[in-house]
């Protein structure tokens, strides 16, 4: 039994991660719930099997954590005849060790990765204790709740009791005190209740207004060294200033919310003195999104001394000056990630970014010239993108080579659920057919098949660019030549 899962008969709650995860990081929503449940009297420990089992992982087995080889987590079928085969007696050999434990309440975080993880784990949990209080949350809740449950199609019956949406702070908190003092759920907002072949939604989410609020997040529980990564996760901000077309992250973050420069500081010192961290990678949607307040961290980091790196994705700003970017190095910026993705004016205008070309190759230049290595996301086959806006793109990408370090994600353009283009079939002449039609959807000579002809083209240009590529997803092709 490793050293995490030591018996700890006064907990309220065992929060548990499964994978598929990133391996770089110790995992910050889990962090933040643990600090913030202790805040509240509610004692709380941490369970990260993601990392567990890729440590415990052959050379070959690990191969799995790469982004290529998500669909074998996700796919229904590949996960049942590859993942369960693999993984079936180390999924075993964490029911009994949790079942040891004097824990009534085990929270998992989910996400569209993990899920059928965390359901296999969970229903083996509850064939052998239907006393367990199992509590599903985590980024993409809402997400699940929306393409699961209002589609009838409702994977946690008969599994889990209570399905936390949105931010999970003050809900689960709410949550276990009701548990504890023998109270009833119903009214409380931002929950899904579930009894025998019933289940009860009872409203939105609650968000926290005032970030500064929360607690820091606690990694006590984490072994900092099992991370590759060597760097600590933070967060600026909640949400997105932005509304891209073809983005979702609204479902789960209905509102962009910040926290003071001052804030974010004491954290980042608090790493430094008791962690021993130097390097930071900021897990926000866009942390240039207040440029004010990021100007503000900067001048604090820079007179403290501190001498730290940090990396974030940022956004492309027509008011972002090379000045600003250059005392973004002198504060430890070593990597932005912007996300471009198209360098076509009227695809950019169709996907609703506030910038053109000649804004892309402002930022991507002076970030360069800042000392910063520069990296972009780019999506290709939007609706309404034809050979021409395509052409512009490659011809963008030769145009900006000089300043990019790498693509970090391309990607065909996929309708992800509730984004302005999924929700708008006729409006953007879609055709959207199946349970695959988030990737085969067409309109006229757009379909996946040519988004595919895209993708390889600029791979292609890549190449012949020296200019590399971190993630492609095309998961069907790789998982077929795998």
């Amino acid at each position: 039994m490793s050293a995490a899962l030591e018996k700890k008969s006064d907990l309220d709650i065992l929060l548990i991660l499964c994978p598929v995860w990133g391996v770089d990081v110790p995992p910050l929503g889990v962090s933040y719930l643990k600090s913030y449940l202790n805040q509240k009297g509610h004692s709380c420990d941490v369970l990260d099997i993601n990392i567990d089992l890729f440590l415990q992982g052959s050379p070959e087995e690990r191969e799995l954590w790469k982004m290529q080889n998500y669909k074998f987590w996700t796919d229904g079928k590949l996960f049942e005849e590859k993942m369960l085969k693999l993984f079936h007696e180390q999924i075993e050999s964490y029911v009994d060790e949790i079942l040891k434990r004097d824990v009534k309440n085990i929270g998992f975080s989910i996400n569209c990765g993990n899920v059928l993880f965390s359901l296999e784990l969970a229903r083996r949990i509850k064939e052998k204790d239907k006393e367990k209080v199992l509590i599903f949350g985590g980024p993409d809740s809402q997400y699940l709740k929306n393409s699961q449950i209002e589609k009838g199609k409702d994977v946690f019956l008969g599994v889990i009791d209570v399905l936390v949406v949105g931010e999970g702070e003050y809900v689960l908190s709410e949550v276990l005190s009701r548990i504890k003092n023998s109270e009833d759920l119903n009214g409380l907002s931002g929950i899904v209740t579930y009894r025998g072949n019933e289940h009860s939604f009872s409203g939105g989410g609650i968000f926290i207004e005032n970030l500064d609020e929360l607690p820091f997040p606690d990694f006590g529980w984490a072994n900092l060294d099992h991370y590759s990564g060597k760097k600590m996760p933070i967060l600026m901000s909640r949400g997105c200033v932005r509304q891209c077309k073809f983005c979702n992250d609204k479902l789960f973050f209905a509102k962009y919310r910040r926290r003071s420069a001052e804030n974010v500081f004491q954290e980042i010192s608090k790493r430094v003195i008791e962690n021993k961290s130097q390097t930071f990678w900021f897990m926000d949607l866009m942390l240039n999104a207040d440029l004010a307040e990021l100007d503000r961290l900067s001048s604090m980091i820079i007179k403290s001394g501190l001498g730290i790196h940090w990396m974030g994705q940022f956004g492309i700003r027509k008011d972002m000056t090379r000045d600003f970017l250059s005392k973004m190095k002198k504060s430890g910026c070593v990597a932005l990630i912007y996300g471009v993705e198209s360098f076509a004016d009227n695809t950019l205008k169709l996907m609703n970014k506030p910038y053109a070309f000649k804004d892309i190759k402002n930022n991507l230049k002076d970030t360069e010239r800042a000392g910063i290595s520069a990296f972009s996301n780019i999506i290709v086959g939007f609706p309404g993108e034809g050979e021409k806006e395509f052409g512009e793109t490659t011809k963008g990408i030769r145009e900006c080579r000089r300043y990019l370090k790498g693509i970090t994600s391309l990607a065909p353009c996929l309708l992800t659920l509730n984004s302005e283009v999924q929700v708008n079939f006729d409006k953007y002449g879609i055709i959207h057919e199946g349970e695959m039609g988030y990737l085969n959807w067409f309109d006229g000579n757009n379909n996946y098949e040519s988004r595919k002809s895209k993708i390889k083209q600029v791979l292609t240009l890549s190449s012949e660019l020296d200019l590399p590529v971190m993630f492609v997803n095309l998961h069907d092709e790789l998982i077929e030549n795998r």
